[in-house]
């Protein structure tokens, strides 16, 4: 119900609208239901470009110059899940199964760098 309603000031029940300065507006994304066959599914986007509605898949890889690129972890989280945020339970796992090796990087977003 949050989704599509909302209750003004004397209780009755509004139709939400686009997001308006001071009033109800649209509930955050990570609260919105986009599917009606899941409901933990939401909508993310990276930029302008990149939308979906659903989860976040992390594949991590090995990248040897000299092998075959095999997918070493994987983590799923809701779309509203930031990358930055999946990136320690990944390096955690990486290094209970392989003790000593390198860590791991996001790539930087556009007009960032790493520190």
């Amino acid at each position: 119900m949050v989704q599509n309603y909302h209750r003004d000031a004397p209780g009755h029940l509004r139709w939400r609208t686009a997001e308006a300065e001071g009033g109800p507006g649209l509930p955050p994304s990570s609260r919105t239901v986009v599917s009606p066959y899941d409901t933990s599914a939401r909508y993310a986007r990276h930029g302008h470009i990149i939308s979906w509605k659903g989860f976040s898949v992390h594949l991590t890889e090995t990248c040897a110059p000299d092998g075959p690129n095999v997918i070493t972890d994987v983590a799923t989280t809701a779309a509203t899940t930031h990358d930055s945020q999946v990136l320690p339970g990944i390096h955690t796992r990486l290094s209970r199964r392989a003790p000593g090796r390198r860590r791991l990087h996001l790539p930087a977003p556009p007009g960032t760098s790493h520190p």
